[in-house]
């Protein structure tokens, strides 16, 4: 995938998506100078029936702070038809900035927010998880956010915020803080269907990563309901979605942390939040109650189930050639004639041959450890001192 705006939405007409494409482009081409100041005043309105996010201009908000009504347009569509029975409405304004950039991603603020702020908040936030902004900006008819890009350094769909309807702010924090995952996925999914790769054996793998992502564990049953809980608690260990489960957990966390202050404006969302969190610990302990709370003994048992799934298929293979061979050693032993004779010699040579491949391939389950040493057998690293590269405005294609 290059670098550069696309976009494929059905039912639009070139024009409507000419300037969709022009919109993205516009978007993350300005959203370079929004990072390096990254400050969004905001208020919040509550009544009994009614709630409203509104963003503010500085002045406005400067004015709230020393009065509680400034008579501003985002008082008025707040209070239009609001029954008379809503005496009571309550007022509040915050600053959302870098230091507290997951606020953006609920859901009301992220409503308010401008196409151009929306790129910038999501150039902060890879930042804070990952320390890399984003390289490049596409639009893609997908509500995909980090996706794979020049490198595998990944790619902001601008594309997935051009209609509200097609993704929430968390949403887009969660696939944020999964990005990385996202591109491991896709690199070595690329990388299998090359076809400059062939993958017969464990020591194929480069990684034991590499591995995981490529040949994860099938169930036995495909439907969630009929696997026992052995069988869930492998098929939800398997790296993409244990990764993928950290990465939303971090992501809920950090919403729940920094918008705290809207959790009565907006209940559900926070009760939301809980549920969620709730499915990712009662996954976790799933997991580890069946298959064990050590990573690297998991990580061995999975191994372990991988080498006999592949030394099976050799075994078979094998066990056939043996079969084979001994009727050529039969037929050398009563030939029919000198000819036969010789041609069978021949024939056998080539079966060692190949029962002698064949039993190389079968490995033990050490075998394997070893191959994938930098695994289960990781020596210690010195650590350096991190730095953030600095955001600069990018151009597009």
């Amino acid at each position: 995938m290059k670098g550069g705006i696309y976009f494929f939405m059905k039912e639009l007409t070139e024009q409507e998506r000419e300037q969709i494409k022009q919109q993205a482009k516009v978007a993350a081409k300005k959203s370079g100078k929004i990072v390096k100041n990254f400050t969004i005043y905001l208020a919040t309105f509550a009544s009994e029936t009614r709630r409203q996010v509104s963003k503010l201009t500085k002045d406005e908000y400067e004015k709230m702070q020393k009065q509680k009504y400034i008579g501003s347009k985002h008082e008025d569509v707040f209070f239009v038809d609001l029954p008379e029975t809503d005496i009571y409405v309550e007022t509040k304004t915050m600053v959302l900035n870098k230091d507290n950039f997951a606020l953006g991603f609920h859901p009301m603020v992220w409503k308010v927010l401008s196409l151009k702020e929306r790129v910038a908040l999501c150039r902060i936030a890879r930042q804070q998880l990952v320390g890399k902004d984003f390289k490049e900006f596409c639009c893609y008819d997908s509500n995909g956010v980090v996706m794979v890009g020049k490198d595998y350094q990944g790619s902001l769909n601008v594309g997935a915020f051009v209609d509200d309807e097609i993704l929430l702010g968390n949403e887009v924090f969660i696939k944020i803080a999964n990005g990385e995952n996202t591109i491991k996925d896709s690199y070595y999914m690329n990388k299998l269907t090359s076809g400059k790769y062939h993958f017969d054996k464990i020591t194929d793998f480069s990684s034991f990563e590499e591995m995981q992502y490529l040949s994860p564990l099938d169930p036995i049953h495909t439907e969630l309901e009929q696997m026992s809980d052995k069988e869930k608690a492998y098929f939800f260990d398997q790296i993409y979605r244990r990764r993928y489960r950290a990465a939303e957990q971090r992501a809920l966390d950090l919403i729940a942390e920094h918008a705290s202050q809207l959790e009565e404006l907006y209940p559900e969302f926070f009760e939301y939040m809980n549920n969620e969190q709730k499915n990712i610990t009662a996954t976790n302990l799933l997991v580890m109650q069946e298959i064990g709370s050590s990573v690297k003994t998991r990580d061995e048992n999975y191994l372990d189930i991988k080498v006999k799934i592949f030394n099976n298929g050799y075994i078979d293979e094998y066990n056939k050639g043996v079969i084979e061979y001994n009727k050529l050693l039969e037929k050398y032993k009563n030939p029919s004639d000198i000819l036969e004779q010789m041609d069978t010699k021949q024939e056998i040579a080539k079966m060692e041959i190949e029962l002698d491949k064949l039993k190389s391939n079968i490995i033990t389950l050490l075998d394997a450890k070893d191959h994938f040493s930098e695994h289960f057998y990781p020596k210690q690293k010195t650590t350096s001192k991190f730095t953030v590269s600095k955001i600069t405005d990018e151009k597009l294609n």
